[in-house]
């Protein structure tokens, strides 16, 4: 098989080369956005062409399509396969790694693409491919399978390449209806989709520590072919499709004389308007969640920081205080005077709507109304709590605090839930281990994070695991729907900040502070009691640093110059002396914001989280349109290992972005 090798061998850098070359990008543009050098893109480059024995770019795509369509190599730049789980035994393996495994690919296509442009216009074709490559994505997340975009053409859907499973053929089946009823209910039957599905064995490259790809696997080209072949809103399934989804699928009988063979349709037409057959997978997440809570006492979450994990968080206490009980978020990375105790004063202040600016009347007065709320009377519990909130620190032990929340579920079950539990202090290892270990108390503990502390999980009773689904964009888009109530931001710019958080580390969460601040800027009174209860946190870091000009520019400046920093080199960008600079990095200390490492020549700073770093670039980039313009042109800006480009590349559209050209 000519060129099943050819690509055999790269670098991981030279393989996003590879991919960013398949888009089209210039040598700058590449440089650009893997943050080398251009003459370092040159090389890789120049070294791909002797591989693929081209002499032009213009070859070297062909080359690399070609490829693409022979190999099913997998495209990084528009997949986003599920996380490969332990492979089933399988029945031939060589001593290459190659194995022979059963895999049912979904192929769902639409018009020619050049009718849609003429009859409908480049935008809205570009949206709808957005929108079909959304949706597969949902569905491969959902059924444990991979997403792959052909430019232009459609999406495969492909099972048991990662992992066999015996219902992998109606897995696809299920995924391809899923999509094409999304699709008529978002379009009207504008575009015509339709689908094939092809079932076989596929010789599949294996190897330790790579992706499973397909090394023979004329699946591949079937599905593309009934896909084609089917009629607008319908899916053509192969033969040994039918063969092995039969008992739970109905299939029309085949047309006699078919260019197809056997294939034959799935049964039923799509209504324009279908309700969909699967649950989106984060509802499906926190529906498991649910469940769990019934049996278990705790819970484990786990799941990467950011806005998806906090909005799971906000949709897991809205279920449940739905259903009657009750919850409390505690941030236990929140840092402040309190000290190991501030994260339980962060998260009270919250449950409460509290500001900094509160006095103790006020706080104590929203205290006695939220307990008697819960039908709470004890009042060593509105001791304790009232000390919690006090503005002047008490030291509370943590059997006060463990009994103080214990007190709490007089009349209603208690759901705490702690995010970035990995960074627990040990106050609050202590406590929730005190909660834990009371079997008659109706409290629930979910916890939220990574690599949790060996000395929180053993001292936790009972402690059930799961894991949480990456934010999708619908979810994105009901997130800044509550942050902007008034639509101050209209559905280009919402699709537009949903587009460059696909794919990104932290669910795009450094683009909805970005939001936040635009929102708050605007004067129109978007105050941190009308978010979400987590998001509260996010719109606090941002006024925070508004309260004083320098200690932003400080910290904005030290956000640009990367993860440490010294004192000296953030000097030589100061604008202003150098005592005004000692000052402002003082009161970054002072309020948690930086923490100091090392003294005299080797002092360093550091953020004391990651979401303060991206907090302060972003502040400061919304502070002023015509700057973030400039910056959005010219220059980027990196916050960690993520480029900030708010308007620039979109992981699947080519089309610019004018959307955000007026901000």
């Amino acid at each position: 098989m000519p060129g099943v090798f050819m690509l055999d061998g790269l670098t991981p850098r030279q393989r996003e080369i590879v991919s960013l070359i398949e888009q089209g990008r210039s040598n700058k543009e590449i440089a650009a956005l893997l943050d080398i050098g251009v003459g370092t893109v040159k090389q890789h480059v120049a070294a791909l062409f002797r591989r693929l024995n081209v002499t032009s770019r213009a070859q070297a795509v062909a080359a690399l399509r070609g490829l693409s369509t022979t190999e099913g190599r997998e495209e990084p730049a528009f997949s986003r396969a599920a996380p490969p789980k332990s492979p089933l035994p399988v029945q031939e393996t060589s001593a290459l790694g190659a194995e022979c495994r059963v895999v049912s690919v979904a192929v769902i296509t639409m018009e020619a693409i050049e009718n849609v442009a003429q009859s409908m216009g480049t935008r809205y074709l570009v949206e709808h491919l957005e929108a079909l490559t959304r949706l597969g994505r949902q569905a491969a997340d959902a059924l444990e399978g991979q997403c792959f975009e052909r430019a232009g053409q459609g999406i495969e859907l492909r099972f048991g390449l990662t992992r066999a499973r015996v219902n992998d053929a109606a897995r696809a089946v299920q995924a391809a209806r899923y999509v094409l009823e999304r699709l008529a209910a978002e379009d009207g039957g504008n575009l015509k989709p339709r689908g094939g599905i092809a079932s076989g064995v596929a010789v599949v490259m294996a190897q330790i520590g790579q992706p499973a790809r397909p090394l023979a696997c004329a699946e591949l080209a079937h599905a593309w072919r009934l896909a084609h072949a089917a009629p607008p809103g319908r899916l053509l399934a192969c033969e040994a499709t039918q063969r092995l989804t039969s008992d739970i699928i109905g299939f029309d009988p085949p047309s006699p004389g078919s260019a197809q063979g056997r294939a034959a349709l799935v049964r039923g037409d799509l209504a324009p308007h279908a309700p969909s057959v699967l649950a989106p997978p984060r509802q499906a997440a926190l529906d498991r969640a649910i469940t769990l809570l019934a049996d278990k006492r705790c819970i484990s979450i786990e799941a990467s920081t950011g806005l998806g994990r906090t909005s799971m968080a906000a949709s897991l206490a809205k279920r449940i205080e739905a259903a009657g009980g009750t919850t409390l978020y505690i941030p236990a990375l929140r840092r402040g005077p309190g000290g190991e105790a501030a994260c339980l004063t962060t998260a009270l202040e919250m449950k409460l709507g509290l500001s900094i600016m509160d006095d103790a009347a006020e706080r104590n007065a929203r205290l006695k109304a939220y307990l008697s709320g819960l039908g709470v009377t004890d009042p060593p519990v509105f001791k304790t709590l009232s000390a919690l909130l006090s503005h002047e620190p008490t030291p509370l032990s943590a059997q006060e605090l463990a009994s103080a929340l214990s007190g709490l579920t007089a009349e209603h079950r208690l759901t705490v839930l702690v995010d970035d539990a990995e960074s627990a202090m040990p106050l609050l290892v202590e406590i929730l281990a005190k909660l834990s270990a009371s079997p008659d108390l109706p409290i629930n503990l979910v916890l939220f994070g990574t690599n949790l502390q060996e000395s929180l999980t053993r001292r936790l009773s009972v402690l059930e695991q799961m894991k949480m689904p990456p934010l999708d964009d619908e979810d994105m888009a009901a997130v800044i729907g509550v942050l902007d109530p008034e639509k101050h931001l209209d559905d280009a710019l919402t699709r537009a900040v949903i587009r460059q958080a696909q794919g990104r580390p932290g669910d795009g969460v450094e683009l909805v502070i970005a939001l936040l601040a635009r929102i708050r800027t605007k004067g129109d009174g978007a105050s941190p009691q009308g978010l979400p209860m987590p998001l509260r946190l996010y719109a606090g870091l941002i006024g925070e640093m508004d309260q004083d000009p320098d200690l932003r520019e400080a910290l904005r400046l030290a956000a640009l110059l990367g993860r440490f920093f010294a004192p000296g080199l953030l000097a030589r960008f100061w604008p202003r002396g150098q005592k005004a600079l000692d000052d402002a990095l003082a009161r970054a200390v002072a309020s948690k914001l930086l923490v100091p490492e090392g003294s005299g020549a080797s002092a360093r700073f550091t953020f004391a989280r990651p979401l303060l770093r991206e907090a302060a670039v972003l502040s400061w980039l919304t502070a002023d349109r015509t700057r973030l313009r400039a910056r959005i042109e010219r220059t980027r800006v990196r916050v960690g290992s993520v480029a900030l480009a708010p308007a620039g590349h979109a992981a699947i559209s080519k089309t610019p972005l004018k959307e955000l050209a007026e901000l």
